[in-house]
C-alpha cells in the first residue's frame, strides 16, 4: 500500500484509553443530556424529522452563533468541529506548488490536513521560552508568494496562552501587504473558556483575509455534539466550504444543531461553571509547579483547561524522559506528550479541567510521584 494520507497520531490514545488521573485532557468536563433536555428541548426533538439538515447549518442556530461572534450569519457554516473547518480550508487554500505556514506546537489535525492536500507545509515553531509568544515580524517573513495560508490558534493548544487581539491584526494586514491572495486562520476553540479576565471578542470579523474556526466542543464541554463552525468573508471560498461539507459530512444532524441551541440558552450558565473550576485548579496547579519547580518549568496559561509544562534538564537526562513517558500508566496517569503536537518528548500537556478539588490534587499526587519516580536516576 501507499503512505498514509494521515500520519499516526498517539493522540488517539485520548479516545480510548482513561486513567484514573486523566491530566491529558484538554477540556473541562462534559455536559450530559440531562443538564441539556429540559420540556421545550425535548418537545422539539419529537417533532422534528429524521431528515437531511440545510447546507450551511440551522440558520436559527447560525444566527445565535453570528451574534456572539459579532458577523453576519451568512458568513458562517456549521460543521462537525472546528477540526473540519480546518480541513476544509486547508484543502481548499492550499494545492499542489502553494504553501502553508503553520505556528506549532498545535493541534494535529492543524498540520495533518494540511499535508493530506498536498502543498508544501512549513512551521514557525513558537518557543517555549518566550511563553509561546507569536512574532509577528518573524512570521511575516516566512510567507513567500507561494504561501496561501498562514495557521495560528488562539488560544493555543497545547499552551493555553492566547495571542494578543493587535497581534493577530498586525498579522493580517502584514499578510495582505506580503501576498494578498493569502488567508490566516486562527483556531478560536477555546476563545470562551477564559480564566483570569473576561472573553476576549472573536477576531472573525477584524479583516477580510481572517478565517475563523471554534466549536461547542471545549469551552462548553459539548464534544459529542459535533457542532462546530467556520467564519469567513469570502463568499467564494464559503461556497467551497459548503460544497467540501457536501463531499465529507454532508449535513449536521438537526437533532445535534437543536441541542446546540440549547447549550448556547445555558451558556452563561456553563461558562460560569466552569470557569470557577478552572480558576480554582489554576491555582492548585500554579501552587504544584511553584512547589516542584526542581523538576518541571511551568507556563501559565490565561484560557483554556490546558498548559504548558516542561521537564527541567538539570533532572531528567534524555533516559528520564523516557523513563517518565513510560511510568504513568504504572501510577494510572495520563498527561498529553509534547511530540503529539511538533513539540518535544520534554514538554507535556496538562490538562486541569476534568477533576474537581480533591480529585483533581490526587492527579497532580500521581503526577508528582511519575515526576519523581522517573528522574530519582539523575536528580
Amino acid at each position: 500500500m501507499r503512505e498514509p494520507r494521515f500520519r499516526p497520531s498517539e493522540i488517539l490514545s485520548l479516545l480510548d484509553h482513561h486513567p484514573t488521573h486523566n491530566l491529558g485532557e484538554s477540556t473541562s468536563f462534559d455536559l450530559t443530556y440531562a443538564d441539556l433536555l429540559d420540556d421545550a428541548t425535548l418537545a422539539r426533538l419529537r417533532e422534528t424529522p429524521v431528515a437531511y439538515g440545510s447546507s450551511l447549518g440551522l440558520p436559527e442556530l447560525r444566527q445565535r452563533i453570528g451574534r456572539n461572534l459579532g458577523i453576519e450569519p451568512d458568513r458562517l457554516i456549521l460543521l462537525s468541529g472546528a477540526g473540519l473547518g480546518l480541513f476544509l480550508a486547508g484543502l481548499e487554500l492550499v494545492r499542489p506548488g502553494d504553501e502553508a505556514l503553520v505556528c506549532t506546537p498545535c493541534f494535529p489535525p492543524s498540520l495533518e490536513g494540511l499535508r493530506a492536500g498536498g502543498g508544501e507545509v512549513r512551521t514557525r515553531s513558537l518557543r517555549f521560552d518566550e511563553g509561546y509568544a507569536v512574532d509577528v515580524g518573524r512570521l511575516l517573513a516566512d510567507v513567500t508568494d507561494r504561501t496561501t495560508l498562514v495557521s495560528l490558534a488562539s488560544p493555543q493548544n497545547p499552551s493555553g496562552v492566547s495571542v494578543p487581539r493587535a497581534s493577530v491584526t498586525d498579522l493580517a494586514e502584514g499578510l495582505a501587504k506580503r501576498n494578498p491572495r493569502a488567508f490566516l486562520i486562527v483556531d478560536e476553540t477555546y476563545r470562551e473558556a477564559a480564566i483570569e479576565r473576561e472573553i476576549e471578542p472573536s477576531v472573525a470579523g477584524l479583516a477580510p483575509n481572517i478565517i475563523t474556526a471554534a466549536s461547542l466542543s471545549k469551552a462548553h464541554g459539548a464534544p459529542g455534539l459535533r457542532v462546530g463552525w467556520a467564519t469567513t468573508h469570502s463568499r467564494e471560498l464559503l461556497a467551497r466550504l459548503k460544497q467540501g461539507k457536501l463531499n465529507t459530512a454532508n449535513t449536521l444532524p438537526i437533532a445535534d444543531e437543536i441541542m446546540a441551541l440549547a447549550v448556547l440558552d445555558r451558556s452563561d450558565k456553563i461558562l460560569g461553571e466552569r470557569r470557577a473550576l478552572l480558576l480554582d485548579n489554576l491555582e492548585r496547579l500554579a501552587i504544584f509547579a511553584e512547589e516542584h519547580a526542581g523538576l518541571i518549568d511551568w507556563i501559565r496559561p490565561d484560557a483554556g483547561a490546558l498548559s504548558c509544562a516542561r521537564l527541567t534538564e538539570r533532572a531528567f537526562d534524555d533516559g528520564a524522559v523516557t523513563r517518565f513517558h513510560r511510568c504513568q500508566s504504572e501510577h494510572d496517569l495520563m498527561v498529553a506528550d509534547g511530540r503529539w503536537f511538533h513539540e518535544t518528548a520534554r514538554v507535556i500537556r496538562i490538562g486541569f479541567g476534568m477533576q474537581r478539588g480533591a480529585e483533581f490534587d490526587e492527579a497532580l499526587g500521581a503526577l508528582a510521584a511519575a515526576l519523581h519516580d522517573a528522574a530519582s536516576a539523575v536528580a
